[in-house]
C-alpha cells in the first residue's frame, strides 16, 4: 500500500488559460510555462513533494488553473510519459490520476 511517498504528475490542457494570473499557466498558443514540458496540447509537470493522492490532486490545482494528476489517456501518451520520467534519475514512484475511491480495492495489470 502506498501511502505518502508518491510523486505526482500534474497535467493542464493548453486550451483551458481562463485569464488567471498565476506564474505556472499552459498558454493557449501551446507554449508550456518555464517548469512544465510540451506534449501535443497539453503541458506536463513533476512536483518532487511527496503527498498522499487526495493531497496531490488537490495540489495539481495550485500549479495552474485546471491543472489535474494526469489521465493517461493514449498509447501515445503512456509512451511519451514513459520517456519524460525515465529523463528523471530520482523518480520511483507517482501518482496518476486513477483511483479506487468509488469502487475499492479495483486493481489493474
Amino acid at each position: 500500500c502506498y501511502t505518502v511517498f508518491e510523486r505526482r504528475i500534474c497535467f493542464t490542457s493548453c486550451m483551458k488559460t481562463g485569464g488567471v494570473n498565476i506564474k505556472i499557466i499552459c498558454l493557449s498558443l501551446g507554449f508550456c510555462s518555464d517548469g512544465w514540458t510540451p506534449f501535443k496540447q497539453s503541458c506536463y509537470k513533476i512536483s518532487k513533494e511527496s503527498k498522499t493522492w487526495s493531497a496531490a490532486q488537490q495540489n495539481c490545482g495550485l500549479f495552474a488553473s485546471g491543472a489535474h494528476l494526469v489521465d493517461i489517456r493514449s498509447e501515445e501518451e503512456h509512451r511519451f510519459l514513459t520517456a519524460y520520467l525515465q529523463s528523471f534519475s530520482q523518480v520511483i514512484m507517482f501518482w496518476t490520476g486513477l483511483n479506487d475511491i468509488k469502487v475499492s480495492a479495483l486493481y489493474f495489470s
